[in-house]
């Protein structure tokens, strides 16, 4: 613990800065096992589809985004969702 505090505070101010956030979640993510990775990712592709086994649709994203009370409009999730399936 004493390692992150040193990461994540290095000065001692009692606060934490975006940067260094960003170098304790990339020693999280490398510690972790390549079958954990995969495990996270096959959880996360499984709340999109709900738990089927194809691919995530429109209406996924739609439902995700609602899911999240995020307000974003057909436009963009169909731009995204092209842009992300190439």
């Amino acid at each position: 613990m004493s390692d992150f505090i040193e990461i994540l505070d290095p000065e001692q101010d009692g606060y934490v800065t975006y940067p260094h956030f960003l170098e304790i979640c990339a020693l999280k993510i490398n510690s972790k096992s390549e079958e954990s990775k995969h495990e996270e990712v096959e959880a996360a592709y499984k709340l999109f589809t709900k738990g089927g086994d194809r691919p995530i649709a429109l209406h996924d994203l739609r439902n995700v985004a609602t899911t999240l009370k995020e307000n974003v409009g057909d436009d963009v999730l169909k731009v995204r969702f092209v842009l992300d399936a190439r």
